[in-house]
């Protein structure tokens, strides 16, 4: 569809021209801070990862099955509580089988 020049439409169509570049720059700004938090969440896993967290363990946290669906749930909605998750991921890090093996 061929886009008309804004000068060359009724006020009803220019409105509604404008309303649209308006969605359409709405909608590209919500994709770049999609991506950018995707990016901020895979940060958290592969930090997760070089701390040899087993994050696929159980977790208590509601609505999850594992301590990677908990942290998910607290990034994506805010359940379970940062100082819970916190605490889950310690627990995970101080007990996680390659750091009993690793020497001082």
């Amino acid at each position: 569809m061929k886009r008309t020049s804004i000068t060359k439409t009724t006020a009803e169509q220019a409105l509604d021209e404008t309303m649209f570049l308006e969605l359409k720059t709405l909608i590209k700004k919500a994709r770049r801070a999609f991506q950018k938090a995707a990016e901020a969440h895979m940060a958290v896993f592969e930090a997760l990862e070089d701390m040899r967290v087993d994050i696929d363990v159980p977790s208590v946290a509601e609505n999850a099955d594992n301590l990677r669906d908990a942290i998910s749930c607290y990034i994506q909605y805010g359940e379970f509580g940062l100082e819970n998750l916190l605490s889950e991921i310690r627990k995970h890090y101080t007990s996680s089988p390659e750091r009993e093996t690793e020497e001082p």
